[in-house]
């Protein structure tokens, strides 16, 4: 294996979250010792080589592009989008010949649903050894959620059986995939995803660096919540649990950005001086000024990277009993996993957790880069 071709919608510099970060974390990682090519989308063809290695980018034809940002999109139009999208959003000859010029030994996929199904086709045409790394649901789901009317979906509903019936006839050319948590790929498993390939699950892990951490030292107790502030994520479960408590001798951080409608209606349902709402703030900034970390998502967290980063440093968290989030923190009994279900249940963790101190940072999967290289060695190889 001399040529790694990694795959991602979204690269920087364009806004990104956990799947892109990791994207490029393994691009970094692996640029001194292989030849390493990236494929994004774009607003036009071209190559960008400003990080060390090429950044090729295809158009995307179906208007706004699909990544971190979301779709600023109405209800009729997003899923007009989303029709058009699931039958490609870039020229397949185009694709098929920037692969070609490429040549790359390997083909590793991260979020691409923009990419699909003319991805898998050409590299299956070319006889390319593809690893799929799922961050998400998207193969089942082109919500990528699999969470709708505020309830976690069983299974996929129709709209997402059409929605991804292009893609699956090509999902055979996947030789390897790579789950970030057990639950992942139990539930493609199920239903019939990628159902000739070799599984292996890895939880994602989070390389930046810790060093603008400090721990809160002084001050009022502080809970902590970072992400998007979505009904998914569980932001009202938080806000409810936080000021039902009779305790005024703690504080809540909010840092994430949502819609401002959304964000109006919370603050106006709970009018509080014990909560901050920061907005987006750079991480450290935030995790220097909580004592516990909260994790009230009520969706399926595929992972939950932001679990990561609490583990790295040190704090306690408080999370769900949802997706693949138990696996984070199974065996740590200084944390806290509650059913969101449950009345009062996170409100009584927040409780039980009042005064727990910072521990010693986590080393979180120090061996995901080799991993992640013998999988797609493997792959390589295989395809020889």
């Amino acid at each position: 294996m001399d040529k790694i071709l990694i795959v991602s919608q979204s690269f920087y510099p364009d806004p990104v979250r956990g799947a892109e970060k990791v994207a490029m974390s393994v691009a970094q990682a692996f640029k001194d010792k292989y030849s390493v090519h990236v494929l994004a989308l774009g607003e036009e063809d071209g190559v960008e080589d400003d990080l060390g290695y090429p950044v090729h980018r295809l158009t995307y034809n179906n208007g706004q592009r699909p990544g971190a940002k979301g779709l600023d999109l109405g209800p009729v139009a997003k899923l007009a989008w989303h029709a058009r999208n699931s039958v490609g959003g870039v020229n397949g000859a185009s694709l098929t010949q920037r692969l070609k010029d490429i040549n790359p030994s390997v083909v590793y996929i991260h979020n691409a649903t923009g990419f699909q199904p003319q991805l898998f086709q050409a590299c299956a045409s070319l006889g390319l050894p593809v690893v799929q790394h799922l961050h998400d649901y998207a193969s089942l789901c082109p919500r990528t959620t699999m969470y709708k009317k505020n309830q976690n979906c069983a299974t996929p509903c129709l709209s997402c059986r059409v929605l991804t019936a292009g893609w699956r006839p090509a999902f055979p050319s996947v030789a390897d995939v790579i789950a970030v948590s057990a639950f992942v790929r139990d539930r493609h498993i199920e239903h019939g995803a990628y159902r000739d390939a070799r599984w292996h699950v890895l939880h994602n892990t989070d390389m930046t660096s810790v060093e603008g951490y400090t721990p809160k030292a002084t001050g009022p107790f502080t809970f902590g919540f970072i992400g998007a502030v979505t009904e998914a994520k569980g932001i009202e479960d938080l806000l409810t649990a936080f000021t039902s408590r009779s305790s005024d001798e703690t504080r809540l951080l909010i840092a994430g950005k949502g819609e401002d409608a959304y964000l109006r209606s919370l603050q106006a349902k709970f009018p509080t001086d014990t909560v901050r709402w920061l907005g987006q703030v750079p991480p450290d900034e935030f995790y220097s000024n909580i004592d516990c970390l909260v994790v009230p998502s009520r969706w399926h967290e595929p992972q939950g990277l932001v679990i990561v980063e609490g583990l790295r440093r040190g704090l306690p968290i408080i999370a769900t009993q949802r997706g693949g989030i138990p696996e984070m923190l199974a065996d740590r009994s200084e944390h806290r996993l509650y059913n969101p279900d449950a009345p009062d249940a996170l409100a009584s963790a927040m409780n039980s957790m009042i005064g727990a101190k910072p521990t010693l940072g986590a080393v979180w999967n120090d061996d995901f880069i080799a991993r992640v290289e013998a999988i797609l060695l493997a792959a390589a190889v295989g395809k020889q």
